[in-house]
């Protein structure tokens, strides 16, 4: 599928599959009248391999207004404000657990 292609760890679009995951969760996240989200996520490995990996969801708008540059995983480690949703996620058995951050 074209979502999993490898793009390194850069942002990419929250897939099918992650999005389904995810579920009522995204009823959690807070709702903001003055733009359109565009949610991205960013991953890194878990133990070294490839299958399963750590995610941060963000809303490409709110971190582009703040100024900050996300160009993978570890730039959101000093901005944990703009992570909206995080977890873990299996590519291969499509299955994790990713869940809104109380703000």
């Amino acid at each position: 599928m074209f979502w999993m292609k490898k793009n390194g760890n850069k942002p990419a679009a929250v897939s099918g599959a992650m999005s389904r995951l995810i579920g009522n969760e995204w009823g959690k996240l807070p709702r903001s009248g003055d733009h359109w989200a565009e949610y991205l996520s960013v991953m890194r490995p878990q133990n070294g391999g490839d299958e399963v990996v750590d995610v941060r969801i963000f809303d490409k708008w709110y971190v582009n207004e703040k100024g900050v540059a996300v160009t993978d995983y570890s730039s959101l480690d000093g901005h944990p404000d703009l992570v909206l949703l995080q977890g873990w996620f299996n590519k291969k058995t499509k299955k994790g657990e990713i869940k809104a951050l109380g703000k």
